[in-house]
Protein backbone atom coordinates (compact mmCIF):
# COMPACT_ATOMS: atom_id res chain seq x y z
CA UNK A 1 0.00 0.00 0.00
CA UNK A 2 1.47 3.42 -0.96
CA UNK A 3 0.53 7.02 -0.06
CA UNK A 4 0.62 9.63 -2.24
CA UNK A 5 2.16 13.40 -1.76
CA UNK A 6 1.78 15.87 -4.34
CA UNK A 7 4.48 18.37 -4.30
CA UNK A 8 5.36 21.64 -6.41
CA UNK A 9 9.06 20.51 -6.03
CA UNK A 10 9.13 16.63 -6.67
CA UNK A 11 12.95 16.36 -7.20
CA UNK A 12 13.48 18.47 -4.06
CA UNK A 13 11.33 16.76 -1.97
CA UNK A 14 12.87 13.60 -3.08
CA UNK A 15 16.61 14.48 -2.73
CA UNK A 16 15.56 15.61 0.88
CA UNK A 17 14.13 11.95 1.67
CA UNK A 18 17.37 10.44 0.50
CA UNK A 19 20.24 12.55 1.96
CA UNK A 20 18.20 13.33 5.26
CA UNK A 21 15.74 10.27 5.70
CA UNK A 22 17.98 7.41 3.87
CA UNK A 23 15.07 6.22 1.65
CA UNK A 24 15.59 4.42 -1.75
CA UNK A 25 14.75 6.62 -4.56
CA UNK A 26 13.42 5.53 -7.63
CA UNK A 27 12.26 7.90 -10.79
CA UNK A 28 9.59 7.32 -13.39
CA UNK A 29 9.94 10.91 -14.70
CA UNK A 30 9.48 9.44 -18.08
CA UNK A 31 6.51 7.82 -17.47
CA UNK A 32 2.80 9.22 -18.63
CA UNK A 33 1.82 10.41 -15.23
CA UNK A 34 5.56 11.24 -13.72
CA UNK A 35 6.07 10.46 -10.25
CA UNK A 36 8.90 9.48 -7.77
CA UNK A 37 8.56 6.86 -5.05
CA UNK A 38 10.08 6.93 -1.98
CA UNK A 39 11.18 3.79 -0.25
CA UNK A 40 11.89 3.51 3.49
CA UNK A 41 11.42 -0.45 3.58
CA UNK A 42 8.79 -2.43 2.52
CA UNK A 43 5.89 1.05 2.50
CA UNK A 44 5.89 2.83 -1.19
CA UNK A 45 5.56 6.71 -1.08
CA UNK A 46 4.54 8.65 -4.35
CA UNK A 47 5.27 11.73 -4.92
CA UNK A 48 3.53 13.67 -7.86
CA UNK A 49 4.52 17.17 -9.27
CA UNK A 50 1.32 19.45 -9.14
CA UNK A 51 0.12 21.36 -11.99
CA UNK A 52 1.41 24.80 -10.59
CA UNK A 53 -1.30 25.35 -8.07
CA UNK A 54 -0.29 25.66 -4.17
CA UNK A 55 -0.03 22.99 -2.04
CA UNK A 56 -1.67 23.67 1.22
CA UNK A 57 -0.88 21.54 4.43
CA UNK A 58 -3.84 20.41 6.00
CA UNK A 59 -3.04 22.44 9.44
CA UNK A 60 -2.84 25.40 7.19
CA UNK A 61 -6.39 24.07 5.56
CA UNK A 62 -8.41 22.94 8.94
CA UNK A 63 -6.12 23.88 11.65
CA UNK A 64 -4.61 20.75 12.57
CA UNK A 65 -3.78 17.06 10.97
CA UNK A 66 -0.32 16.32 9.18
CA UNK A 67 0.21 15.32 5.60
CA UNK A 68 1.52 12.22 5.91
CA UNK A 69 3.54 10.52 9.31
CA UNK A 70 5.48 7.85 9.54
CA UNK A 71 5.26 4.61 12.37
CA UNK A 72 8.35 1.70 12.49
CA UNK A 73 9.55 -0.90 14.25
CA UNK A 74 12.83 0.84 14.06
CA UNK A 75 12.37 4.28 15.49
CA UNK A 76 15.88 4.29 17.53
CA UNK A 77 17.30 3.79 14.13
CA UNK A 78 15.99 6.17 11.97
CA UNK A 79 16.28 8.85 14.77
CA UNK A 80 20.17 7.96 14.33
CA UNK A 81 20.41 8.09 10.64
CA UNK A 82 18.34 11.44 10.92
CA UNK A 83 20.96 13.39 13.26
CA UNK A 84 23.90 12.05 11.66
CA UNK A 85 22.64 13.90 8.61
CA UNK A 86 21.60 16.85 10.16
CA UNK A 87 18.05 16.69 10.36
CA UNK A 88 16.22 18.89 12.95
CA UNK A 89 13.53 17.92 15.00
Amino acid sequence: MGKMMVGIQMKRTAQFYEEKMGFRVVEYLDAAEPHICLYPDLTEIILTQSNGQKVIPNRELYGYGYDAYFITKNQEEVDLHKLRNGFCF
